[in-house]
């Protein structure tokens, strides 16, 4: 009885972190299958991210960059390693569980990757099968980086100014992992309500990210339209903004629906035509960088 004066909890909260740590795991293991034995997302991620890149500095430097990264071993690996060890960002854009902090501290109390403990061969597992997605990323984001860092200096800023600009540049085409960068609805915090709520959002950090630059480009619109009424635009004025408008719709919305629409078409027995696969992709992709909205185009389509 003096337990129960003292308040003690009804609740084992033992059993609830257990079922709360196997639905983690559930759903980490469901995730990671998604990923690394559907080759179908390598085939879009790897063409969208190229995409993304393109648009950012252009094509010309982009490709420029590109031939410096695959041209040769020893130059591809000279440019590789000096954008690695010159920016943060791209190291961390290659995840690594044993360097991230439940890794760390898994390893510090001995129960980090060994090769005597199957238990831990999960982790392995999980990061084995990212690396595909993870180098089709790097594949494009390092080119753009180096192509946005001598873009920099060749306008005269100093190596450390150059560095944050080409930071800036990738994370404006390929998004951020950084806690700081994602939405509210990807930070539902600890708990039975945060872990249900992940249920929602799985793979959703590209598709949001896809989704504010939509946005981004009809703010963008919005505002040079309202600029050109405000004045009196010439010709070249026009056609500048025409440009610029139909280059963000192509490759934010059109590129990446005819990517789907391309792999979907190579991995299954779809007798669909042209027109009416791009029409339910393009549903798909646009509905797909709202949670909630997502699974229901997901659903129809």
């Amino acid at each position: 009885w003096l337990k129960d004066i003292a308040n003690v909890k009804n609740v084992e909260d033992g059993y609830a972190n257990g079922a709360m740590r196997l639905a983690q795991a559930f759903r980490q293991n469901t995730v990671s299958s998604l990923i690394w034995l559907n080759p179908s997302t390598i085939l879009k991620h790897t063409p969208t991210a190229f995409g993304l890149s393109v648009e950012e500095i252009g094509a010309a430097r982009f490709l420029s960059s590109l031939r410096d990264v695959t041209g040769g071993l020893v130059r591809g690996n000279e440019q590789w390693r000096f954008a690695n060890d010159s920016s943060a960002l791209i190291r961390n854009r290659i995840r690594n569980h044993a360097n991230d902090i439940p890794g760390a501290y898994e390893a510090a109390i001995g129960k980090g990757l060994s090769w005597d403990n199957p238990l831990t061969w999960r982790w392995a597992i999980i990061e084995f099968g990212s690396k595909p997605v993870a180098f089709g990323d790097a594949l494009s984001a390092i080119p753009l980086w180096l192509a946005s860092y001598h873009k920099a200096m060749d306008e005269g800023a100093i190596h450390d100014d150059a560095v944050f600009i080409a930071d800036k540049a990738t994370t404006r085409a390929h998004g951020s992992r950084l806690t700081m960068d994602r939405p509210l609805v990807m930070r539902p915090g600890p708990g039975f309500k945060g872990e249900v709520m992940k249920w929602f959002t799985p793979l959703y950090n590209f598709f949001n990210h896809a989704f504010n630059k939509q946005i981004a480009a009809v703010w963008q619109a919005q505002e040079d339209v309202a600029g050109m009424k405000a004045g009196a635009p010439d010709a070249k004025t026009k056609t500048q903004f025409a440009t610029n408008l139909g280059n963000k719709l192509f490759w934010f919305v059109v590129f990446p629906t005819l990517v789907e629409e391309w792999v979907v078409s190579q991995s299954t027995e779809s007798h669909e035509g042209l027109v009416t696969g791009f029409a339910k992709h393009l549903l798909r992709q646009l509905g797909g960088g709202i949670v909630g909205v997502r699974d229901i185009t997901n659903y129809l389509t």
